[in-house]
This record gives structure tokens, sequence and C-alpha cells, in this order.
């Protein structure tokens, strides 16, 4: 004899399934965003460089985006 399960358990067990799925899909999308909220808050400098005296380079550091001081011999 094959036991089949009533279509309300059925219908429940899938809306189940499918509320834990969009809570971890939620979860996902909620750690991103933080995340890429917290990584834009930082400083990023433009990529130039200046030439020093003795031919080498520096770039700019944060926090103000100034060129790092050239090196001394």
């Amino acid at each position: 004899m094959v036991h089949t399960i009533p279509p309300s358990k059925l219908r429940t067990f899938f809306l189940l399934i499918a509320a834990v799925i969009l809570t971890i899909g939620a979860m996902v999308v909620y750690n991103m965003a933080k995340k890429t909220s917290a990584a834009s808050s930082t400083v990023q400098c433009t990529m130039e460089a200046m030439l020093c005296p003795d031919g080498s380079y520096v770039g700019r550091v944060a926090p103000n985006c100034d060129f790092a001081e050239c090196p001394t011999r």
C-alpha cells in the first residue's frame, strides 16, 4: 500500500522550505551590503606617481592622499 501525504501538509512543508531559503538569502544580501558599505568608507587615493629628485617615484598615501615623502640618501 502506498502512503500519500495530505496536500495541506505538503503545502506547509514547501512553504516552510521557501521561508528558510528566503531567510538565508536575505541574510546573505544583508551581509554583502554591510561589507560593501564598510569598504566604501575607507580612503581611496588616485594612482598618481610623483618623480623624486633621485629618480624614484612615490605615490599618494591615505588619509589625506598627499604624496609620500621622497627617499633621502
